[in-house]
């Protein structure tokens, strides 16, 4: 669930990359352009709230001690004295692995659990998830998030596909992972491509800057 991604009001797809960027449909050359936009994870970080701020319900507006929805149902299913008939294997850790409870102790497997009915359902969530999403959208400043566990090449495909059409120019950086290739194969879109700036210190590629994206458009 760490790749989360939600439409602009242009019914285009947005996904924040650290930085909050945005992929936006252009309505003059059909070409899917990165824009930056300010979000709530700014007023955040002014805020110096923390992970632990969100995973103990801290936050600015929250009731003080008030469990995030998905974290309190996940403890309250947890706490249930209860015979286990459904995966993972290990049964709420009963029949974990001794070499594994003894390094990290039985918790972890405790709440280790699949999409129980008081957990609600990832692909039409009502509950917990439901509400953890829209807490999320209000975290990011965005008008719907959607939880993946698909990893980021889901999201990254689901952005691409969601924005692209076929004869669409995409601007990507150069080396852009192959989950964004593959969704330019799905959806036909051609890629346009852009070196990334080079961070000597480092030895390693950069990311790419907004100049640059507006200057390929040109």
């Amino acid at each position: 669930m760490a790749s989360i991604f939600s439409p602009s009001l242009q019914m285009c797809l947005g996904f924040n990359l650290g930085s909050n960027w945005r992929l936006q449909e252009s309505t003059k050359k059909s070409v899917c352009r990165v824009s930056q936009e300010r979000s709530e994870i700014d007023k955040a970080i002014q805020q110096n709230i923390t992970k632990d701020d969100i995973l103990e319900g801290t936050l600015p507006g929250n009731n003080l001690g008030q469990l995030p929805p998905l974290v309190s149902a996940l403890k309250a299913s947890a706490q249930q004295n209860v015979a286990s008939f459904h995966f993972p294997g290990h049964n709420r850790g009963h029949a974990a692995p001794s070499s594994l409870t003894k390094l990290i102790g039985i918790k972890p497997f405790i709440h280790d659990l699949p999409e129980l009915p008081e957990l609600d359902n990832l692909f039409s969530p009502e509950g917990p998830i439901l509400d953890a999403q829209v807490q999320a959208s209000k975290l990011f400043g965005s008008s719907e998030t959607w939880f993946l566990i698909g990893g980021t090449t889901c999201g990254i495909q689901a952005a691409i596909m969601a924005t692209c059409s076929p004869g669409d120019s995409l601007i990507l950086p150069r080396n852009s992972h192959i989950s964004a290739i593959s969704a330019l194969m799905l959806t036909g879109a051609l890629p346009k491509y852009i070196i990334p700036e080079y961070d000597s210190e480092w030895d390693i590629a950069g990311g790419v800057t907004p100049l640059q994206a507006s200057l390929e458009q040109i």
